[in-house]
């Protein structure tokens, strides 16, 4: 049996799907915009190096150039850039399938043509969902613009073209087999889809080869050490954190944002609250790992997320986590002991965990531990077995 693999940009969870076929002898060829030696560091992956690549640079190349540009309006970040860049490797992976493969397996936004192909060609299609379906993020979108008319213009893809959310809807309804990245995610497919092809939750891992954080008595003494990594923007549910932390006693906590600001964010919430925190700009995973480290609670009240990789990072690097149920935390604390959830959108609940941790800061101590066991039962192997065997077995059965 061999798989296709593609998807333009490239990160952790990708690339270690396409491990998990290519240590299997299941991959046919992965194909993707940029690849070491062509793209940095961020666009590499040295267990992949050995693996079947075909790279289709151009318009990606074009779109970081645009970021070099001192023009805003120009800039290669913009969602339209990113979306040309997944249309044309699509197109060009269509170009590749043939009858020699068993299965497709694609990611959102530039899957169409190549089911498209696919199908006429026999090859069985699948399709990760890596973050929530778009009518329900339209949805969040629309519920606290409604609140808070302020925060139209920060929320980056409000509203997508019509002709974007056409194709994504007809990926979803032709992809044979759609592997979700947490029940969450499933949940939001479900609502707004009747999906023909079969669903399956199939959760992150993470890397656990960094040394966890040391509890120690001083690390119960001074303020609560919050931090949050991820990029800065109101679907992070950052304005309710900062809602709940006004209900806290100034000086009983510090918070740490790393990330990069969605434009006109940071202003909106400085002008609302009055919450003194330390910014450090969008930062290396190296440097986010050694910042949880030194902190004593994960923050992620997201309102809409597909996963949240940071999670098991934060667990990873021996330090609970306060998430929202709209992320894949409910997947990987079901037994409430290496973190907590929150209502998203639910400042008090919020404030009320966090009061309970200034009460019961020793707690801590042993859910970084829990959390710490529980991320490396979560690991990339194991993910990686997990989806080889969803995949084979989901092609031999339809054969």
């Amino acid at each position: 049996m061999k798989v296709v693999v593609s998807h333009p940009f490239g990160n952790p969870n990708v690339y270690n799907a396409t491990l998990g076929f290519y240590e299997r002898s299941l991959l046919a060829q992965f194909h993707t915009c940029l690849f070491a030696p062509l793209g940095t560091s961020y666009r590499s992956f040295a267990a992949l190096r050995g693996a079947s690549l075909k790279l289709h640079p151009c318009r990606e190349v074009f779109r970081l150039a645009l970021n070099a540009l001192p023009i805003p309006a120009l800039s290669g970040r913009r969602q339209g850039c990113v979306d040309w860049v997944a249309r044309g490797l699509d197109l060009a992976v269509a170009k590749c399938i043939d009858h020699k493969s068993n299965a497709v397996y694609c990611y959102e936004d530039s899957a169409f043509e190549t089911f498209r192909i696919a199908k006429s060609c026999g090859v069985r299609k699948f399709y990760e969902l890596t973050s929530g379906y778009q009518d329900e993020a339209r949805a969040v979108a629309d519920e606290e613009v409604r609140r808070e008319k302020g925060l139209r213009k920060c929320f980056i893809s409000f509203p997508e073209p019509q002709e974007k959310v056409v194709r994504k809807r007809l990926e979803v309804l032709s992809a044979d087999h759609i592997v979700c990245a947490s029940t969450y995610c499933c949940s939001t497919l479900r609502k707004h889809v009747d999906v023909p092809g079969k669903v399956s939750v199939l959760p992150y891992g993470c890397n656990c080869s960094s040394i966890p954080r040391t509890w120690s008595a001083s690390a119960f003494r001074g303020p609560l050490k919050l931090v949050f990594v991820g990029r800065l923007e109101p679907r992070k549910g950052l304005h309710y954190l900062f809602q709940a932390l006004e209900n806290l006693i100034p000086g009983c906590f510090m918070l740490t944002l790393a990330g990069r600001w969605v434009p006109g964010y940071r202003e909106w919430l400085l002008g609302r609250y009055r919450i003194e925190f330390k910014e450090l700009g969008q930062i290396s995973r190296f440097q986010a790992m050694e910042l949880m480290r030194q902190s004593d609670l994960l923050v992620f009240p997201s309102l809409f997320e597909g996963f949240g990789l940071v999670l098991l990072e934060a667990m990873g690097c021996g330090i609970p986590i306060l998430a929202s149920e709209r992320t894949g935390a409910p997947d990987i604390i079901e037994d409430k002991r290496e973190g907590f959830l929150v209502k998203a959108g639910c400042s008090e609940d919020i404030a009320r965990v966090l009061w309970h941790v200034l009460d019961e800061r020793r707690e801590l101590a042993e859910m970084g531990i829990e959390a710490h066991r529980k991320a490396i039962s979560l690991s990339w192997s194991e993910y990686r077995r997990r989806l080889s065997a969803l995949v084979t077995s989901d092609v031999q059965c339809a054969q």
